[in-house]
């Protein structure tokens, strides 16, 4: 065989490899869960976020934690023949009672803007919490688990008769490494 077969054959099997190593490879992805404590005797509600990347991600989501939900269990996302995605909202509802006072606590998928099942950013869910007193809405935040830069709420403390307390940090530290 030439060198000029060899050269031509040794680049044909590069590429052929790189081409089925890079159809082969997937966005990275991030989850996110919420998690609630209501401690009646100390009149304290603590709703927070985590999330973490991939494996480490999907390993996250498995625990079973009765405080904790992934926002991927309140979607349904079907199919149908032309390719066309329907996608269903669940959300899961608790309350937690504090010094005579009923908070209504609403946990909701929070998607992507043009959100879709196949791509990179926008085929992430995030968490939106809503919290009600007394059937008024006294705070809604979530992360949408595509914003990474800027400030991002880890958690939120609530106290009956105090203010509501935010503790963000920077989207960098909670995205963390891929």
């Amino acid at each position: 065989m030439s060198k000029n077969n060899k050269t031509f054959l040794t680049g044909c099997i590069f590429l052929i490899a790189f081409f089925l190593v890079s159809t082969e490879a997937k966005a990275d992805q991030f989850y996110v869960t919420v998690g609630l404590q209501c401690d009646q005797k100390k009149s304290e509600l603590t709703i927070f976020f985590k999330g973490a990347w991939n494996e480490k991600g999907k390993s996250m989501i498995l625990q079973n934690d009765r405080n904790v939900w992934n926002t991927w269990s309140l979607v349904s996302i079907t199919a149908d023949s032309d390719g066309k995605y329907k996608i269903k909202e669940n959300a899961i509802s608790k309350v937690c009672h504090m010094k005579g006072q009923e908070y209504q606590i609403y946990i909701l998928p929070l998607m992507a803007p043009k959100f879709h099942p196949e791509g990179n950013c926008a085929s992430r869910m995030g968490a939106n919490v809503i919290l009600r007193l007394n059937e008024k809405q006294v705070m809604s935040r979530g992360i949408d688990a595509c914003t990474e830069t800027g400030m991002v709420t880890e958690s939120i403390f609530v106290r009956p008769g105090k203010p509501i307390i935010y503790k963000e940090i920077q989207a960098e530290d909670f995205y963390g490494d891929k």
